[in-house]
């Protein structure tokens, strides 16, 4: 069949692929080259690159509705179009009567907009998957003509599981050419009373509340990576003086570096420590094993001055993140198996945790996060049970000051313990959150704070 592509992001490059290899691809239509990197200079879209390395006939157009484009277009007389992460909208001047199909990264009605993948972790969703919809007038409301659907994983991020859904793609496009072919295409209205909206995420949304509950952190940091990222500070915890009453000391006023860091140049390694190390890190693949390859780790983050403030806060980008709820947090603190109480992680593995910051779920109860079979509380830590690192905040119990950070990486929320899986020091590499915790012991007891301020503060 002789098609017409019209794509930029790397969303539809597993499809033009395959297309491309049973297809005709006559024409692919793709933005114009755009800015990009710390220089800034001229880069091309995915979808262009792959054109150009096969050879096949590109326009790129600031607009398809120029007459120059629309001329360009028509003339290639293709018997259907395919539209995956174009980024311009189709006018019905343009389309005429042309079988034109998109691909959106999601089950419709839910997650109507540019940002699909990202608002499916964020909202939690149990099942995701990808559309092929006719186009129309409105975004993303065209009749369905197929769905193929995936289970996403608990710490999955945005672009792992873009990647996954990518994948999808293939066959549900071939699939709905083979129907096309064959006539038996039957379009299904989209209930707009269930559409959800998914509008694009940028840098003043790379926010987290650890007044909120755990399960919700969860989300927005592996919603949020590996772009914009969620990014905090390491500030000291407020202390607990003699007649009980917490000192707020806060990033601004004591937020140094941990002694054993040089505030010029980031958090170091004990000496003797010698953490495994970790792979680049490049957009959409983060790794989370935390392995070591022999090669000795130095996490140099570039420490940044906090506001206001003569000394130095470090920054780390946190990747990937778990959530396990206060029946597994008390639980642990017990002693977990070895104190013989009953193990509240056993059941259903994901439940939705309501973001509740004044009141924190009943042990065991139907709004408990569960930790996920095989994980444990220091996935990456290089140990096999790790729900013991909550001995070294035990003491504070209620008190712990949410953000609070304890000796395997569980953050204290308003609603159960946010585990961290991997991280990112500014100008380091991405690593296992056990990785960067040993060596650096001083860290233990301080408190993260989100650099882009989470709404509803004053």
């Amino acid at each position: 069949m002789r098609l017409v592509f019209f794509g930029s992001g790397s969303f539809g490059l597993p499809t033009l692929e395959a297309l491309a290899a049973t297809e005709e691809i006559a024409l692919v239509v793709t933005q114009p080259d755009r800015p990009a990197g710390r220089g800034r200079a001229l880069a091309p879209t995915p979808v262009a690159e792959w054109a150009e390395r096969r050879g096949v006939r590109t326009l790129k157009a600031a607009s398809v509705h120029e007459a120059a484009a629309v001329e360009a277009i028509h003339a290639v007389a293709a018997e259907a179009w395919v539209v995956i992460a174009f980024g311009q909208k189709l006018a019905p001047h343009l389309l005429g009567e042309t079988f034109a199909i998109n691909l959106h990264g999601s089950l419709l009605p839910r997650h109507r907009g540019a940002a699909p993948v990202n608002w499916t972790i964020l909202a939690g969703d149990g099942v995701a998957g990808v559309s092929v919809i006719t186009l129309a007038q409105r975004m993303d409301a065209g009749g369905v003509l197929l769905r193929r659907e995936l289970a996403p994983l608990r710490t999955e991020t945005a672009g792992e599981l873009h990647d996954r859904l990518a994948a999808l793609g293939p066959g549900a496009i071939a699939e709905t050419l083979r129907r096309f072919r064959a006539g038996t295409l039957s379009p299904e209205p989209q209930d707009d009373r269930l559409a959800t909206k998914a509008p694009k995420l940028g840098r003043a949304d790379a926010w987290v509340d650890f007044r909120g509950s755990a399960e919700n952190a969860r989300r927005r940091i592996n919603a949020l990576a590996p772009w914009p990222g969620v990014s905090v500070r390491l500030c000291e915890r407020d202390r607990v003086d003699e007649t009980g009453q917490m000192s707020a000391t806060g990033c601004d006023s004591a937020a140094g570096a941990p002694p054993e860091a040089d505030p010029t140049s980031g958090l170091e390694a004990d000496s003797g420590s010698t953490p495994g190390a970790a792979p680049d890190s490049s957009p959409g693949t983060v790794s989370g094993q935390g392995r070591s390859s022999g090669r000795s780790l130095t996490a140099r983050g570039e420490a940044r001055s906090a506001s206001g403030a003569g000394r130095s806060a470090v920054e780390l980008k946190l990747l990937r993140a778990d959530a396990v709820g206060e029946g597994v947090a008390a639980w642990a603190s017990k002693g977990g198996d070895r104190g013989g109480a009953e193990d509240p992680r056993r059941g259903e593995s994901r439940r939705v945790v309501p973001d509740a910051p004044t009141e924190r779920p009943a042990p065991g109860g139907a709004g408990e996060a569960k930790a996920p079979a095989g994980s444990g509380g220091s996935v990456g830590s290089g140990e096999p049970d790790g729900l013991g690192g909550l001995a070294g905040l035990a003491g504070l119990g209620d008190r712990a000051e949410l953000g609070t950070i304890d000796e395997r990486g569980w953050v204290r929320c308003g609603g159960g313990w946010l585990v961290l899986l991997e991280v990112q020091p500014v100008g380091g590499r991405a690593m296992a959150f056990g990785d960067f915790l040993r060596g650096r012991r001083s860290i233990v007891g301080m408190r993260l704070e989100s650099i882009v301020e989470p709404p509803g503060r004053e």
